[in-house]
């Protein structure tokens, strides 16, 4: 008899001039790479989307890829979809299976940062980075500040984000 393995992509989103497209290691279960893009790349393996700049900041642009996948039409007869941020390196071939081991309820699974204890590190770290220079990052931790939101609190890292897709 035939098992149905569950059609899995792992897919990013490479606008501007931040990232690059990396080479990703085979996975096993097996998995489709999909990159969509505003940069002429090209990779063996991946599947690039050619998506024309809208005038947004890039990283803006990339976020709509990155928390709207079912709006995306290249990912609708997926399974799952794992995001992984364009900055990312995949190190093993069993990225994957390790992923989907690690399912939530909601059918949305995001990883605890492992060197960020709250928003407000994280905000200070990004205030030094070419990427988010033209962004109001502390504007924005002082109004969660002016919300009395504790420090502290957690923080989880989304440039990791594991979907079931139904």
């Amino acid at each position: 008899f035939k098992v149905d393995m569950p059609k899995i992509a792992i897919y990013t989103a490479v606008f501007g001039a931040c990232d690059s497209l990396k080479s990703q290691p085979p996975q096993n279960p097996a998995v489709d790479f999909h990159c969509f893009t505003d940069q002429p790349l090209a990779l063996d393996g991946v599947t690039v989307t050619f998506v024309p700049a809208d005038g947004r900041p890039p990283n803006l642009q990339a976020k709509e890829y990155k928390v709207l996948p079912h709006r995306v039409p290249e990912l609708s007869g997926y399974d799952y979809t794992i995001w992984i941020d364009g900055s990312m390196q995949i190190e093993r071939p069993d990225f994957t299976a390790w992923a989907l081991a690690h399912p939530h309820p909601s059918g949305l699974a995001v990883f605890k940062d492992p060197s960020l204890a709250c928003i407000y590190d994280e905000a200070a770290a990004m205030a030094h980075t070419r990427k988010y220079a033209d962004m109001p990052i502390a504007a924005q931790a002082d109004a969660y500040r002016a919300l009395n939101y504790p420090a502290h609190n957690g923080l989880y890292t989304c440039g990791l984000i594991l979907r079931d897709m139904h």
